[in-house]
C-alpha cells in the first residue's frame, strides 16, 4: 500500500523526522536507511543539505509499498520511547488511517517490521519497576541488579529492547555486555569471571578469585569514564550452579556497588550507571531467591529487583493489531485479538509473537 501525500504533509513529515536524533545525525541516518529494501535505498537521490536530503528520502519511500513503514522502524530502532518519535508515530498512524484496508484482510509486512514492533506490546509493571530504580539512583547514578525469570516464554527480549530505548532517551551512550552460561563452559564463579574477563580484557588469575574479581571491578569502573551506562545482560542463569547466585550478589555485586560509588565520588561524575540483568528461562526457587531480594516497595542497589513479566492481555494484542496489522475493521480486530489470545494459552508472549509472525510477516 502506498499513500499519496500532499506537499504540506511531506514538509510536516520531514520536520518530524528531523526532530528525531536518528535522522538529525547524518551518520545514524545512514543506519536508518539500511532498514529499507535495496531497491528503495538505491533510488534515493541524496542531498547535502539536511532538509533537502530528508525530503528526498520521504518522497522516494512514498513511491514504494511499505517503505515509509520500514523507515519508521529504522528510526524506532535508535530513538525508541523518545518524545519526537512518539510525535512522528502519531502523525504516521493518522496518515495510515486515512487510507484504510477496507477489505479487512491481512496485509503482509516484512518479518523485521513485525519483529521490531513486538516490543511495543505493553510491559507496564516491568517498566514501572525499572523507572523506580532509575529514579531512586538519582542524577549521580549508581548500580542496580535486576532479574528476569521464565525469560524465553515471557518475551524478555522485547522488554530489553524497551529498556534499551528508555536508557537512550535519558542517557547516552550505552555499552551493552551480553554474556551467558553456555554448554561447555564452567557454570561456577570461575566460569562467570572468565566470561566477564573476556569482555573487559582482564586476564585470568587462576584460582585467585578474589584478585581476579578486584581487577574486573576496577576495569569496569575505569570504563565508565567514557561509557555513561554499562548494561550487563547475564543470560542462561538456569544453567548455573544454585550457589552461584548467593556468591554473585553477596561478593561480586556488593563489591561492585561499593567500588562504583567511590569512583563516582572521587571523579565527581553524573548520570553514570552499571546495570546488571540476570536472565533465566526457569523460575529460581523462592528459598534461594528470597534472601537476596529488595524489600517490598523499596530499591536497594546491593539486592535483586525482579522485573515482572506478565502474559499479554487481549487489550495488549488489540492495540498491536490496531497499530501494525493494517486491519481497519474494529470487529475484525476484536475477533483476531480474541483468537490470538486463546491460541497462545491466554497470552503467553512467545506464543503470541509466533502467531503474529505467522499471520502478518510473509
Amino acid at each position: 500500500m502506498t499513500i499519496q501525500l500532499t506537499n504540506p504533509q511531506f514538509i510536516e513529515l520531514a520536520n518530524l523526522l528531523l526532530a528525531c536524533d536518528a535522522i538529525k545525525d547524518r551518520g545514524i541516518r545512514g543506519d536508518v536507511l539500511a532498514f529499507l529494501p535495496d531497491n528503495v535505498r538505491g533510488a534515493i537521490a541524496r542531498r547535502d543539505q539536511d532538509r533537502a536530503d530528508v525530503l528526498s528520502i520521504a518522497r522516494t519511500c512514498a513511491n514504494y509499498p511499505g517503505a515509509l513503514d520500514a523507515l519508521l522502524e529504522g528510526v524506532r530502532c535508535f530513538d525508541e520511547g523518545s518524545a519526537p518519535l512518539l510525535a512522528l508515530e502519531a502523525f504516521w498512524h493518522g496518515l495510515a488511517g486515512a487510507a484504510p484496508n477496507a477489505s479487512g484482510q491481512h496485509l503482509p509486512a516484512k518479518p523485521h517490521q513485525v519483529e521490531a514492533s513486538l516490543c511495543r506490546i505493553d510491559f507496564t509493571q516491568a517498566i514501572e519497576t525499572f523507572e523506580v530504580a532509575l529514579r531512586d539512583m538519582g542524577t549521580t547514578g549508581g548500580a542496580a541488579l535486576f532479574l528476569l525469570q521464565n525469560s524465553y516464554a515471557m518475551g524478555s527480549r522485547w522488554l530489553m529492547q524497551r529498556i534499551d530505548g528508555r536508557l537512550k532517551e535519558v542517557i547516552y551512550p550505552i555499552h551493552t555486555v551480553s554474556i551467558g552460561f553456555e554448554v561447555g563452559m564452567r557454570h561456577d564463579e570461575q566460569g562467570l569471571l572468565q566470561r566477564l574477563g573476556e569482555w573487559f580484557a582482564v586476564h585470568d588469575h587462576g584460582d585467585d578469585h578474589d584478585h581476579y574479581m578486584t581487577s574486573l571491578i576496577e576495569t569496569i569502573c575505569l570504563s565508565i569514564r567514557s561509557k555513561k551506562v554499562i548494561l550487563l545482560e547475564l543470560s542462561g542463569w538456569h544453567r548455573a550452579e544454585e550457589r552461584l547466585l548467593a556468591w554473585f550478589v553477596e561478593h561480586f555485586w556488593s563489591r561492585m556497588v561499593d567500588a562504583l560509588a567511590r569512583f563516582i565520588a572521587e571523579h565527581d561524575l553524573r548520570r553514570v550507571y552499571v546495570l546488571a540483568v540476570l536472565v533465566t528461562n526457569t523460575q529460581i526457587p523462592a528459598e534461594t531467591l528470597r534472601p537476596h531480594l529488595c524489600p517490598a516497595g523499596r530499591f536497594v542497589s546491593k539486592q535483586i529487583t525482579c522485573l515482572p513479566l506478565e502474559p499479554w492481555s487481549v487489550d495488549d494484542i488489540r492495540v498491536w493489531l490496531e497499530s501494525f496489522s493494517h486491519l481497519s475493521s474494529g470487529q475484525v480486530i476484536d475477533q483476531e485479538a480474541d483468537r490470538i489470545y486463546a491460541s497462545s494459552i491466554n497470552g503467553t508472549p512467545r506464543l503470541v509473537a509466533d502467531l503474529l509472525r505467522d499471520t502478518y510477516a510473509r
